[in-house]
């Protein structure tokens, strides 16, 4: 259970109308309404952070019956989160979907680590855009008030410079780069894109990968 939703694991239910007793139940003795949402193939929970042994219910990833796919809680919807990162992250759950089974979902594993490579391939032969790279951030205080320099803070730093104004609750657009001062604010001049740091970014989708495939690896769950 999490906030507004519930997940009920009923061995043999396929369908929304072996949900409606439950359904029917929940709502007379608490007098809320409740109404199905779907009925999953498969779903697979993140484990927590504090106890990788507890999965939680709001980082999930699954496809409902209809082929539908749903997800919370991943880097798919962070707003911080690189479009490139997002969209191969997106195509891989995309290539997953067809599964019938949390089980089943493995066997989809090696054309899903394809999509991958070819990500990366695009990324160093520089062929991904630099509106695909950027991070999106928002100063939440004054420039001078961070201590460490964080990159958000050294964009805003290099905003300053370029004698533009900046306030904190602002959104700023940056891209990781090599060197000093290792970011490129957008909106200040051309990036050469021969100075992105595609090390850093190679680690952000890996990241974003063992968000999906560890957990189908390492589960046993049956599916929902």
């Amino acid at each position: 259970m999490y906030i507004d939703c519930l997940f009920v694991q009923k061995p043999g239910s396929q369908n929304a109308a072996d949900f409606a007793p439950l359904l029917a139940t929940i709502e007379q003795q608490t007098g809320i309404p409740i109404a199905l949402e779907g009925v999953y193939r498969w779903v697979a929970f993140l484990p927590s952070k504090r106890d990788p042994r507890i999965p939680v219910p709001n980082r999930y990833f699954g496809v409902f019956q209809d082929g539908e796919i749903k997800y919370r809680g991943i880097e798919l919807r962070r707003h911080d989160t690189p479009p490139w990162v997002a969209k191969t992250q997106l195509a891989v759950l995309q290539c997953l979907a067809p599964a019938q089974t949390l089980e089943q979902v493995q066997e989809y594993i090696p054309k899903a680590r394809e999509i991958v490579a070819q990500a990366k391939c695009e990324l160093r032969a520089g062929r991904v855009p630099v509106e695909n790279l950027l991070i999106t951030q928002r100063l939440s205080r004054e420039v001078e008030a961070y201590k460490s320099p964080s990159p958000a803070a050294r964009a805003a730093q290099r905003w300053l410079e370029a004698g533009k104004s900046l306030a904190p609750g602002q959104v700023l657009r940056f891209v990781y780069t090599r060197g000093k001062p290792g970011v490129w604010t957008y909106g200040i001049g051309e990036l050469d894109m021969r100075m992105v740091d595609v090390g850093r970014y190679i680690k952000l989708i890996e990241q974003a990968m063992e968000t999906i495939l560890d957990i189908i690896l390492n589960t046993q769950a049956p599916p929902l």
